[in-house]
């Protein structure tokens, strides 16, 4: 999880994975030096988790190690990657964070901290805000990072990097977005397992999110938002991007429950603990695979909104881009040679056709990612949800099967502080 951490950090400072071949050659350790440091960086804070602290407390726990650990990692991280691995732009890397890891990574924490506080006081149909829920934390990210993208890269001069990986640097977010989106769903239902086993809210959750995301995916909910808004609300390719992602971002978290039951089975117990959390889990399952039947089946038999198009080379549309262009020029000496007023006003210009082209442009087919990108969105999600699974589901006992109950409120859950096991 630390690796691939470093890696996409790295990415969403400025710099590309594969961009230390356009330096020096083929002297291709460039490419993984920057993670590799965060890397050993990470790895030799983890011997703060050996710092014994008395016989009360023992060692320090998971939530230490986490966020204690990430401030070394990243300060160090930003310090020696620029130098190893210059970014395209020091100022674009330096602006990147906010819209990207940290709105995922907030978001995250937010949502899973809410709901499994909540659930444990309110009715079960509170969990069908869920789905609601995670698909605005998605929007929201999805609008922010092409927001972003655009803004500071292809509006910029940075759109000479166009053909570098950094190109799909919003795909890469957006698919992490996702992954955690599921991540933090799967995690609130297995909590709500574990903290009630006779409960019976997550039929509910599951139920709507069945309906709500295939209309969601099949573009129902985005057709109805188009005609309540007069035709403000659209359908660009941020939106499409984050549509087909959700075809792989149910899984992840699955495999990381799997990993989970095969550590309790590997130490001697039972790969779960109760039947509702195997009730939950093979629901989830079942839901993602019907609702990708569903999915399917809508697109195949074309059961599908139509959203009026647009041609590029649409005079209404030029005009109206051209208006906007030409609105944030502005001139300040009446005396400037009328050649430079004219190259200005085209660059400007050529600026928004290609924002509009690069968002709007749904004739364009996605390109699969590489697999170190798919690498690091899967591994970050997992590792966060199996995280926060140990933080809400009992601690680090009950999940591993020491308890048998949640229940047990002491040091030794393994959260703040760390049991020595005898």
């Amino acid at each position: 999880a630390s690796q691939a951490q470093g890696i996409l950090e790295t990415f969403v400072s400025g710099s590309s994975p594969q961009r230390g071949r356009h330096y020096l050659g083929q002297m291709s350790w460039r490419i993984h030096a920057p993670a590799f440091v965060r890397y050993v960086v990470g790895f030799l804070f983890l011997t703060f988790h050996c710092l014994y602290l008395g016989e009360k407390y023992q060692l320090p726990g998971l939530v230490l190690i986490y966020a204690v650990g990430h401030i070394p990692v990243l300060a160090l991280g930003n310090i020696v990657t620029p130098r190893l691995l210059p970014p395209v732009d020091l100022d674009y890397g330096f602006k990147s964070g906010t819209p990207t890891l940290g709105l995922a990574l907030v978001g995250f924490f937010l949502i899973t901290s809410a709901f499994a506080f909540a659930k444990r006081y309110l009715p079960a149909w509170f969990g069908t805000m869920l789905p609601v829920v995670l698909v605005v934390y998605e929007s929201l990210g999805t609008w922010a990072i092409g927001r972003f993208f655009i803004r500071e890269f292809v509006k910029t001069g940075l759109r000479t990097k166009m053909g570098t990986t950094q190109e799909i640097f919003p795909s890469v977010i957006i698919c992490l977005l996702h992954f955690m989106s599921q991540g933090a769903r799967t995690c609130v239902l297995v909590v709500e397992a574990a903290n009630d086993s006779d409960g019976r809210g997550w039929v509910f959750t599951l139920a709507f999110a069945l309906v709500y995301n295939v209309m969601s995916r099949t573009h129902w909910i985005d057709k109805c938002l188009f005609v309540l808004s007069g035709g403000r609300w659209t359908v660009d390719n941020f939106r499409r991007l984050l549509t087909q992602t959700k075809f792989q971002g149910g899984y992840p978290p699955i495999i990381a429950l799997l990993a989970v039951g095969v550590m309790r089975v590997v130490i001697g117990h039972p790969m779960i603990p109760n039947s509702a959390i195997t009730c939950v889990t093979a629901g989830i399952v079942a839901e993602n695979l019907l609702e990708d039947t569903l999915v399917f089946a809508a697109g195949y038999f074309r059961i599908l909104p139509v959203f009026p198009t647009v041609d590029p080379q649409d005079k209404e549309l030029r005009e109206r881009i051209s208006k906007k262009g030409s609105g944030s020029i502005v001139i300040k000496h009446a005396t400037r040679d009328d050649r430079e007023m004219v190259a200005c006003s085209t660059e400007a210009l050529d600026k928004e056709f290609l924002a509009w082209d690069f968002r709007h442009n749904l004739r364009e087919e996605f390109p699969a990612l590489p697999l170190w990108a798919h690498f690091s969105a899967v591994m970050i999600s997992q590792f966060h949800t199996v995280l926060f699974l140990i933080i809400f589901g009992g601690g680090l006992n009950f999940v591993l099967g020491f308890c048998s109950e949640p229940g047990y409120g002491g040091v030794g859950r393994g959260i703040v502080w760390w049991p020595l096991m005898e």
